[in-house]
């Protein structure tokens, strides 16, 4: 579901801005999206408020379905230290989700298995707390096992 190319951990940002900006990153030099598609996550939360906070400091950047982006795809950016949504109630993010999707029903699938990651409690810790890439990896593994029907 998230490639280990797709995954930075320990990372220091200023914002949530450049937050969007390390995961967009991610899914442009893995051929995911280009450009004008992470700049859509930032108009995305500007345009609709905080509501991708999924859980207490975890959020699920994305933009809407267009011709910017190429595959259904997601990246993973764990920070090492918080940063705040000013604009919104200053609401805390520890981590962040960025999703890109070709059209409106491509990535359900994939929308479904990050459910289940969520409901993971030793994986969420992992995020909020800075955890190791390979322990996030192997949770996110297990996850993927677990849930195959």
């Amino acid at each position: 579901m998230i490639e280990r190319d797709l995954v930075l951990c320990d990372v220091s940002a200023q914002s949530w801005q450049e937050v969007v900006k390390l995961g967009g990153s991610l899914l442009e030099k893995n051929d995911y999206i280009d450009t004008q598609f992470t700049q859509s996550m930032i108009d995305t939360v500007m345009r609709l408020g905080p509501y991708m906070i999924l859980l207490p400091q975890i959020a699920f950047f994305h933009g809407e379905p267009s011709e910017h982006v190429k595959k259904v795809g997601m990246s993973l950016v764990v920070l090492n230290e918080s940063v705040y949504f000013e604009e919104f109630d200053n609401q805390e993010i520890k981590c962040a989700f960025s999703f890109c999707a070709v059209d409106s029903d491509s990535h359900l699938e994939m929308l479904q298995k990050f459910a289940e990651l969520l409901a993971n409690d030793k994986l969420i810790d992992l995020l909020r707390n800075n955890g190791r890439k390979e322990d996030i990896l192997k949770l996110i593994k297990e996850s993927e096992n677990e849930n195959v029907i």
